[in-house]
């Protein structure tokens, strides 16, 4: 990690520090006066600095204008505006601190007799207090909310399945059952977008959540009373896909107005950590637990959930929007997803990391669906161990959580994007190769680090890169190819695996991930530095 200033590139002050926060002056030629230039035993032609910082680092600072001083002669000259080069927060994080940088003065090689040269301002060292973690009270209702409204989605990934073959025992009537609740995001993705896009997002998720527990409420009492058949089961489950598609993109887009943009990284990671454990780890066993106990009683107990959920989205408190942030509503839902998919197209960050996401959610997608396979041949685990296997990357992404702002401190957004996307490539190929059972589940925890700090990353670029008044509708891009690449890659893996063996699924992963990271690596940095700005203490920023 350097600076983009080529000559404090090779700067031996360099070798072994990687200072948290490094910032580099755009100078402009200056003129010193003949027989004044810096570069004597009177003038030094560099100057190291000290100063105090509380909010952010001071604007005569970032951006300056030296004229003479004890340092520099009379008559000196030099305008710079300091950038982020590295994608980090502009300015220090919510916590006091000390910055170092240094003024030098460099001559013109063709023009050293004359004094010509250039001033330059490197921030190269900032030292902090620890940031404390404390999120917005708005985003602790949300978050809350969110919770309790995936530990319900959590609960139904277990009783949905076993509702099912209470009916069925027919292969394909199963797999209608999660496909039903699948295909809203395909059908209705771009639509939520443009919904999220022109209402009150947080009315909106009171609404939806509410149709929810309408829909779950009246489930249950169709499975109580006995007269539950596949067309009604299907039915619910279209109707709470549907409803799930506009809420979660409502969420998602309400983030970025309830954050500042320095802790945006904190909350997707909190956020993130909460649905795995929701999700993955606590909602699957109490959905098969209630499940046993009555059929119905998980269905009632999702919608006591949603219940919870709608009071705790009631108490998110919005500040209003800036003025222009939002669009024009009065054009046709049509047009405003094609200004979506139009600003995407413009913006290279953006574009490419969505098809960044969905290209390895294909490759994912395949490699996890013969996940089964592999677990039971290759490393001869029954029932208990494939369970132990898929739980051991649902707590690699609880630790992810918990390791994200240690990780966002010592580490440029980049590097993390670049590293995650490398532990992702070498995944397929090392289950591929191994037959022992704890190196596997190894490996999938290490997988379940890298997808929390991923996805909490790439989320905090893209919220910060994207204007308000567009929020939904590229996000709804996203969570489309995310859903779509993961059907995509698992039916894929399906004919890899039928054609070949279950193998040839993981080679595939392993190829098509590797061919992926070659043509992202070097402007990794540049989609890492999207959205930087220098307003950095105010949510919606």
């Amino acid at each position: 990690m350097a600076c983009l200033n080529s000559s404090w590139q090779r700067s031996n002050r360099w070798a072994g520090s990687r200072p948290p926060w490094c910032w580099t002056a755009l100078p402009r030629r200056s003129n010193w006066p003949a027989g004044q230039r810096p570069g004597g035993k009177s003038v030094p032609s560099v100057r190291e600095l000290r100063v105090r910082c509380r909010n952010g680092i001071p604007s005569d600072i970032a951006s300056f204008a030296v004229s003479g001083g004890a340092a520099f002669p009379q008559g000196t000259d030099s305008t710079a505006r300091a950038h982020n080069v590295f994608g980090r927060h502009p300015g220090l994080p919510p916590s006091s601190g000390w910055a170092r940088y240094h003024d030098r003065w460099r001559p013109h090689r063709d023009d050293r007799s004359h004094g010509d040269g250039r001033l330059s301002r490197t921030l190269w060292h900032v030292n902090t207090k620890r940031p404390h973690n404390k999120l917005p009270v708005p985003f602790r209702w949300l978050w809350a909310g969110a919770s309790v409204s995936n530990l319900g989605d959590g609960m139904l990934l277990a009783a949905g399945p076993l509702l099912v073959t209470t009916i069925t025992r027919d292969p394909l009537a199963v797999a209608l059952a999660l496909f039903a609740q699948q295909v809203p995001w395909v059908l209705f993705g771009l639509l939520a977008g443009a919904v999220v896009d022109r209402v009150n997002r947080r009315k909106l998720m009171i609404l939806v959540n509410f149709l929810r527990m309408l829909v779950m409420a009246a489930l249950a009492v169709v499975i109580f009373s006995g007269a539950l058949g596949l067309p009604v089961l299907y039915g619910a489950l279209f109707l709470l896909g549907t409803a799930e598609t506009f809420a979660d993109n409502a969420s998602t887009s309400l983030i970025p107005a309830l954050v500042p943009s320095s802790q945006l990284g904190l909350a997707n990671s909190r956020l993130f950590g909460t649905i795995t454990v929701s999700n993955q780890l606590a909602g699957p066993p109490l959905g098969a637990l209630l499940f046993a106990m009555s059929h119905a009683l998980p269905y009632a107990g999702f919608a006591v959930l949603l219940t919870l959920a709608v009071v705790l989205y009631s108490k998110v408190a919005v500040p209003l929007p800036a003025p222009g942030s939002t669009g024009p509503a009065d054009t046709s839902m049509l047009l405003e997803v094609r200004e979506g998919l139009g600003w995407m197209r413009r913006h290279f960050a953006v574009r490419t990391l969505a098809i960044l996401i969905t290209s390895f959610n294909i490759t994912f997608g395949a490699t996890f669906a013969m996940l089964v396979l592999y677990a039971t041949g290759q490393l001869g685990l029954g029932d208990v161990g494939y369970g132990l296997l898929i739980s051991a990357s649902a707590v690699g992404g609880i630790i992810g959580s918990i390791l994200f702002p240690w990780l966002e401190r010592k580490f440029s957004y980049a590097s993390l994007l670049r590293t995650g996307l490398v532990l992702e490539t070498l995944t397929h190929v090392v289950l591929i190769l191994t037959h022992q059972a704890w190196l596997a589940m190894g490996v999938l925890f290490l997988f379940g680090v890298h997808t929390l700090v991923w996805s909490s990353v790439s989320s905090t670029v893209r919220q910060r890169a994207v204007p308000e008044r567009l929020r939904g509708r590229v996000n709804s891009v996203y969570m489309l190819g995310g859903v779509g690449g993961i059907a995509a890659g698992a039916l894929l893996g399906g004919v890899l695996g039928q054609l070949f063996d279950y193998r040839a699924p993981f080679w595939f992963g392993f190829v098509g991930s590797f061919i992926v990271l070659l043509l992202v690596w070097k402007p990794m940095t540049h989609i890492a530095m999207a959205g930087s700005t220098g307003d950095e203490g105010r949510p919606g920023a």
